[in-house]
């Protein structure tokens, strides 16, 4: 953990927010785009692939689901939570 004194933050202008306040600060600022199963993100978790899927979430949905549908081993899941590999 980093401290910094007094004169530092002044000269720098670091304020000093509770986890609370910037959350107030940054709600609204994201725009949903798609949504993913848990079983879906477990899969990017695993395969080290987040950074790939919010490169490409910056181009919207179509891009990550055209990425994601791209390895053959990537879970689509249907409602009600079925699991098909065969698409």
């Amino acid at each position: 953990m980093i401290f910094l004194k007094h004169a530092l933050k002044e000269k720098y202008g670091v304020n000093d927010i509770s986890d609370e306040e910037l959350a107030e600060k940054l709600e609204g600022d994201g725009e949903e785009i798609g949504m993913l199963s848990p079983v879906q993100w477990k899969f990017i978790v695993k395969n080290d692939l987040r950074a790939e899927f919010f490169d490409f979430a910056e181009k919207g949905w179509e891009v990550v689901t055209e990425f994601l549908h791209s390895f053959e081993e990537y879970p689509r899941v249907f409602d009600m939570g079925m699991i098909s590999q065969n698409l």
